[in-house]
């Protein structure tokens, strides 16, 4: 959801979201290429909260001796971002649960019944 009051805002803020991504992506690709694993197995949202927790670290940094170290740590922290490996699927399918009726079901008025008369009688 955007909040902009311009076209051009909304264009900037479309251009910054996917340069995020795009960020958040790459370091996700780095970490898992340390870590030799596959970079589908990390978590997106994990590997942000990281990035977004560092991010001030690498600003403060000036040298690059510095930037090195901040980078390793956040990789070493990446590493806990990986997703849990499901080996395979369950032996059973999941059992679909109906859903409930939020009104109550209609109900149809009975007729009565004829009574019937031993033929004996009258």
């Amino acid at each position: 959801m955007l909040n902009v009051q311009s076209p051009d805002m909304a264009a900037k803020e479309l251009v910054l979201g996917v340069a995020a991504y795009n960020l958040t992506r790459a370091v996700m690709n780095q970490a898992a290429s340390a870590l030799h694993l596959d970079p589908r197995q990390l978590s997106y949202a994990l590997a942000q909260d990281t990035i977004r927790a560092f991010l001030p670290l690498f600003a403060q940094a000036n040298r690059e001796e510095e930037r090195r170290q901040i980078m390793q740590e956040m990789l070493r922290v990446m590493s806990y971002a990986k997703l849990p490996r499901h080996r395979k699927r369950r032996s059973c399918p999941r059992k679909v649960w109906s859903r409930p009726c939020p009104f109550p079901k209609h109900k149809v008025a009975k007729r009565p019944t004829a009574t019937k008369t031993p033929q004996g009688a009258a």
